[in-house]
C-alpha cells in the first residue's frame, strides 16, 4: 500500500489559485485519487483471493478411498471394487479433477495411491497387495503378491526407488529398490495404522488407532512411539513447511508438531471425524464425515471450516500446491480446490 499511496499522491497537480479554490480542489482531487487507489487495491485483493472448493464430475459410482496429484492438472484416485466383478475403481484426471477417465481396474480394493512423477506410481490395498505403474497408470504390475487378510491403508514414496506402506495390526513394509523387494517394518504396536508420510528419505510418521504415532529417523528401519496425548484414532498425517507435521482424526481431532516429535492439540472448528489431511507450504486442508472440509493458512496453527458442498463422506484429499487440490469420497464424489 505504501507504493500505491506514493504513486497516487505524486500525481496530484498543483497551481497558483485562491486559497478557497486550493482547498476545494485538493479535496476533490484527493477523493478521486483515493478512489483510484482503492479500486486498484480491490483488484489486487481479488486477484489474490483464496482458492475455493467446488463440486466436480463424479469419478464413477464406487466409493473412493485415496487420491493423489502430481501437479495442478494431473491426478489419480482409487477405491472399492465393483460387486459385479468388473474391476476396482482407478481413475485419472488431466484437468485438476473436474473430469475423470477410468484406467485398468484392480481385482482388490485399493485404499491408497501415490505418484512420484507423471509416470511412476504405486497402489496399495486389500490382501496386502502393492502394484506399480511406469506409464501413468495405463498398466499396473503386481510387486507384492496377495497375502490373505492383510490390508494396507496407506502408501507413500519419495522417489522411484523408496516407498513405504502401513496397514492393519501393525502391518508395515518398505522398499529401497523400486519394489523389487519389500522388507517388513516393526511399527512398535499391533494397532491399525491409517496413514504414513515421509518428508525425506530418513524422516517419516505413521498414525493410527488409539492415538498411535510412530516416528522413524532412519528410513523406516526402526520406529519409535511418540506421546500423542490422545486415545482417539488418528486417520491422517501430513507435513507442511519446515518442520511442521499435522495429524487429524476422530471427533475433529487435530494435533500439531514442530519437529515431528512432541505433539500438541489444536483447537478444531468441527467435531466430525477427519479422515485425511494434505499440506503444501503453509496451506493445509483436512476432510471427513458428511462433507466436512476445514483449512489452515498458517501451517496448522488455526483452522476454519468452509461450507459443506454435499452430505458425502470424504475419505481422501491431495494438494498439488496451495491453490489446487482434490478431495474424494463416497460413490465417486469429487470436489476440487481451484
Amino acid at each position: 500500500m505504501g507504493k500505491l499511496w506514493t504513486r497516487c499522491r505524486g500525481s496530484w497537480p498543483f497551481r497558483r489559485v485562491r486559497r478557497e479554490q486550493v482547498v476545494v480542489s485538493l479535496l476533490a482531487i484527493a477523493a478521486i485519487a483515493a478512489a483510484r487507489c482503492n479500486q486498484h487495491t480491490s483488484t489486487t485483493t481479488s486477484g489474490n483471493a483464496p482458492a475455493s472448493w467446488s463440486v466436480a464430475e463424479r469419478a464413477g459410482t464406487l466409493d473412493l478411498l485415496g487420491v493423489d496429484m502430481i501437479d495442478a492438472s494431473r491426478g489419480w484416485t482409487v477405491g472399492d471394487i465393483d460387486p459385479r466383478g468388473i474391476g476396482g475403481a482407478v481413475f485419472h484426471t488431466t484437468d485438476g479433477g473436474r473430469h475423470w477417465a477410468p484406467l485398468v481396474g484392480r481385482t482388490e480394493v485399493s485404499t491408497s495411491v501415490h505418484f512420484v512423477d507423471p509416470k511412476i506410481g504405486w497402489i496399495a490395498g486389500y490382501a496386502g497387495r502393492i502394484d506399480r505403474t511406469e506409464d501413468g497408470g495405463v498398466s499396473w504390475r503386481p510387486e507384492r503378491p496377495e497375502r490373505g487378510r492383510e490390508v494396507f491403508n496407506s502408501i507413500w514414496a519419495i522417489d522411484d526407488r523408496r516407498a513405504w506402506a502401513v496397514g492393519v495390526n501393525g502391518l508395515g513394509v518398505r522398499t529401497i529398490d523400486g519394489g523389487a523387494t519389500w522388507t517388513s517394518m516393526s511399527l512398535g504396536a499391533p494397532r491399525d495404522f491409517w496413514s504414513v508420510r515421509f518428508a525425506s528419505a530418513e524422516r517419516g510418521w505413521a498414525v493410527g488407532d488409539a492415538g498411535a504415532i510412530a516416528i522413524t529417523k532412519d528410513g523406516g528401519a526402526t520406529w519409535t512411539a511418540a506421546q500423542s496425548g490422545t486415545d482417539r484414532t488418528l486417520y491422517g498425517v501430513a507435513f507442511a513447511t519446515g518442520e511442521i507435521v499435522v495429524a487429524v482424526g476422530e471427533g475433529g481431532t487435530i494435533l500439531r508438531s514442530e519437529g515431528g516429535t512432541a505433539w500438541a492439540p489444536i483447537k478444531s472448528p468441527v467435531s466430525a471425524a477427519l479422515y485425511s489431511v494434505a499440506a503444501r507450504d503453509r496451506t493445509i486442508w483436512a476432510v471427513g464425515a458428511r462433507g466436512t472440509t476445514i483449512g489452515s493458512q498458517d501451517a496448522g496453527v488455526s483452522w476454519k471450516e468452509v461450507a459443506r458442498l454435499a452430505d458425502e463422506k470424504l475419505t481422501g484429499v491431495a494438494l498439488a500446491d496451495p491453490r489446487h487440490g482434490i478431495a474424494v469420497g463416497r460413490k465417486g464424489y469429487v470436489q476440487v480446490l481451484q
